[in-house]
């Protein structure tokens, strides 16, 4: 099956698959098996470690996508479009020496 096959094309995706499913929109499973589709859906939720309540202490995090983009978060965080901070400013802020 596999004789005489490039792994080199493969690899740089030079090789065209071999059939391309029909999708009719995202939620599209004709493609799976009903084996699979008919389950009934289950929650098997993770074991909360002890310290739950510790692990993110502190943790922040704004995507830039966010903070560079027009977006109901971006407008919560900014309240003013107009004070959304210059992506060079950040970038000059952050590697600012001081003394």
């Amino acid at each position: 099956m596999f004789q005489g096959l490039n792994w080199d094309d493969l690899a740089m995706k030079n090789i065209p698959a071999p059939f391309i499913p029909r999708i009719s929109n995202e939620l599209d499973v004709s493609n799976f098996s009903d084996e699979f589709t008919k389950m009934t859906p289950t929650d098997s939720p993770a074991v909360v470690p002890p310290n739950y309540d510790k692990i993110f202490k502190g943790y922040s995090y704004v995507a830039p996508s966010v903070l560079f983009s027009e977006n109901a978060i971006s407008d919560d965080i900014f309240h003013v479009p107009d004070n959304r901070p210059n992506p060079a400013d950040l970038i000059t802020f952050k590697f600012k020496v001081r003394t």
